[in-house]
């Protein structure tokens, strides 16, 4: 038997597994916003077909690299068949998903983007009861409306800042709400399927078959319509988005129902106005910072009722 200073004897987590799940969730979100923004910039440097691809590559070669430092004791046992499955479903989602929301950022401003992909918490109440057996509770419904009165504080400035209105590009509106509906599917089907796989593993073959199907798509190699600055701004938004961000929601999805995970990307359009205003020197509006506030209001309540449920249940 172990005694209590044994280093080999197992050691109990000071994060409860909802606490973890939801500090995934909520780092996958900052990583979003902090991809939009080179995203937006790779976009104007060529077509979003080209910037697609090279967000997909190099957020595959990311994923690669990271394979062998994550690799420990505790990782779980090869699942080839499960992962390869998985990973091309998530592959042909993906890649349709980032061609959607490569459009949409091209038309329309990253901004109004990030509030077109909070549709994704829509899409996963609909889907997660279906395939999941996971019904939303009331405190999750209660704190969606109290974000999207937010979204609709937040856009207030609509004409000038987000582009929603008579005048919003309706191609580009449409393409991030496209995309909306494709990565909240992978968010339902990562939280299915993703208990005893290797999240990174799973994310590399899902990135490197998206490359894959990209090609047999466009059957093309684009050499020539490559450019220094779409490819640096492409990769850097691959680091931030399909790699960091995807992997944080994959590792959210092991620990709390998918509607929990989604609900954290409402920090997103609050956290990209921060963002903006470092690093690009946007003042955010009174109706922004006000809007950001309601939603992250609106992220607290189920949060905060989940940990509350959680820590009752760790101390029965």
């Amino acid at each position: 038997m172990a005694s209590p200073t044994d280093s080999r004897a197992p050691r109990r987590s000071a994060l409860s597994p909802t606490l973890r799940g939801v500090l995934y969730g909520l780092l996958g979100a900052f990583f979003s916003a902090c991809f939009l923004i080179p995203w937006k910039l790779a976009t104007q440097h060529g077509e979003a077909r080209h910037a697609t691809l090279i967000l997909l590559a190099s957020a595959a070669l990311f994923s690669s690299l990271a394979i062998v430092p994550t690799h420990n004791e505790r990782t779980p046992p090869l699942a080839l068949v499960p992962t390869l499955k998985l990973a091309a479903g998530l592959a042909a989602l993906s890649l349709a998903g980032n061609r959607f929301s490569a459009e949409s950022v091209h038309r329309v401003s990253g901004a109004l983007l990030a509030v077109l992909q909070r549709c994704e918490v829509l899409v996963v109440g609909l889907l997660a009861p279906l395939l999941l057996g996971e019904r939303a509770r009331p405190s999750f419904w209660l704190g969606s409306a109290v974000a999207v009165c937010g979204l609709v504080v937040l856009s207030t400035r609509a004409g000038a800042e987000l582009g929603i209105g008579p005048d919003a590009d309706t191609v580009g509106v449409l393409c991030g709400l496209a995309s909306a509906v494709c990565f909240g599917t992978m968010n339902v089907f990562t939280r299915k399927h993703i208990r005893g796989l290797r999240p990174v593993l799973l994310n590399a073959l899902r990135l490197w078959l998206g490359v894959v199907l990209w090609f047999a798509i466009e059957r093309e190699l684009p050499v020539g319509a490559l450019n220094g600055s779409l490819v640096m701004y492409a990769a850097l938004a691959a680091f931030f988005g399909p790699f960091l961000s995807r992997l944080s929601v994959m590792q959210s999805a092991h620990h709390v129902p998918a509607s929990t995970t989604v609900l954290a990307q409402l920090i997103v359009p609050p956290t990209t106005l921060l963002l903006g205003f470092a690093m690009l020197g946007t003042l955010p509006s009174a109706h922004e910072l006000m809007g950001g506030a309601i939603m992250l209001v609106g992220v607290a309540i189920p949060v905060l009722h989940a940990l509350r449920e959680d820590r009752v249940v760790r101390s029965a």
